[in-house]
């Protein structure tokens, strides 16, 4: 939590510091403002990663059943969510 302090030298009057705190509360609240604070993370990239390229539901069908090919092998996918699990995301 932030605070912000002002002076009673630069705004004298009640009226002129709540116009002071208005401006930072529109800034603060723009959407613009909270699109900057709302960034993807790592987390985020991987979780898109596994459900894109389907890790997990790959991995889970049993041998010999049929799976769409698009361009990973299963074994490349073992490998992908092996080190995203072990490497990259360990408290994850």
């Amino acid at each position: 939590m932030r605070q912000i302090t002002l002076s009673a030298l630069e705004y004298p009057t009640e009226t002129k510091a709540l116009v002071r705190l208005q401006e930072d509360v529109l800034r603060i609240n723009d959407s613009k403002a909270f699109k900057a604070h709302n960034r993807p993370t790592l987390g985020l990239v991987i979780d898109r990663f596994s459900t894109e390229e389907r890790l997990e539901g790959i991995l889970r069908q049993a041998p010999g059943e049929a799976t769409i090919t698009d361009g990973f092998f299963l074994e490349h996918r073992r490998g992908y969510r092996s080190y995203l699990k072990k490497h990259i995301r360990p408290n994850g």
